[in-house]
């Protein structure tokens, strides 16, 4: 499965791994742990750092500069930590399980896998330092690994009328509709902290299928939207 506009050649979005594996030293090169995809996420995350619950699993994106002239057939291995290459971590990635209950259980009750990007937090303090694309490079890449772990859908959020979703647009995703803003998240069953500045803006809801049933899926919503909209 490939999609248009993948990650920028000097960007790499490299899978977490765990404390056990950092340990022992088998994990890949510039692999975050959670802890500190927590911590980044808690820092640059614009308006949402709590990330909750339903984690899966996450990206470190990493950019690599072309010092050698090996640039472009060099392994992973060869541009990580324990490189001499100068490396910047620009963001993380996390990937979890559908935020909303009625989707998760609803899915299950249809037989479809599907999985949901809750964060992408990326380095805005430095102008520049970003190249074109990466955004979404990023989903593309996020479908590709859905796919392959046997999701038939792969979801996520915007704030309607902050973000204009334009690089899920260019990644082939598909807008699903507009929720409405919310009162509270608290409930007694799962409490939350509730943020005003973000609480009460309505969310877009945006999606791409994987699978024959994850497009089906996805058509189906995109053509709830659209009959919507013609009211």
């Amino acid at each position: 499965m490939r999609y248009p506009n993948p990650l920028p050649p000097e960007v790499f979005m490299i899978p977490s791994t765990t404390l056990a594996l950092r340990k022992a030293g088998t994990a890949p090169a510039g692999a975050l742990v959670r802890q500190e995809i927590d911590d980044w996420v808690n820092t640059h995350h614009e308006h949402a750092p709590d990330m909750g619950p339903g984690y899966l699993w996450a990206y470190g994106l990493w950019i690599y500069e072309p010092r050698s002239p090996l640039w472009g057939t060099m392994t992973f291995g060869g541009r990580g930590r324990d490189s001499h290459w100068p490396e910047t971590l620009i963001g993380v990635v996390v990937v979890g399980r559908p935020k909303a209950r009625v989707t998760e259980q609803k899915a299950k009750a249809a037989g479809l896998k599907i999985a949901e990007v809750s964060r992408v937090a990326l380095d805005r303090t430095r102008p520049g330092v970003i190249p074109h694309k990466t955004s979404s490079g990023i989903y593309e890449r996020v479908a590709e690994d859905a796919a392959i772990r046997g999701f038939d859908v792969v979801q996520t959020h915007t704030l309607h009328g902050v973000e204009d979703g334009m690089s899920l647009r260019y990644a082939r995703w598909k807008h699903l509709g507009t929720g409405e803003a919310k009162k509270s998240w608290h409930t007694p069953s799962r409490p939350r902290k509730d943020r005003p500045e973000i609480l009460h803006v309505p969310k877009d809801k945006w999606g791409i299928g994987l699978t024959d049933k994850g497009k089906a899926y996805v058509n189906a919503l995109v053509a709830k939207r659209r009959a919507e909209e013609r009211g």
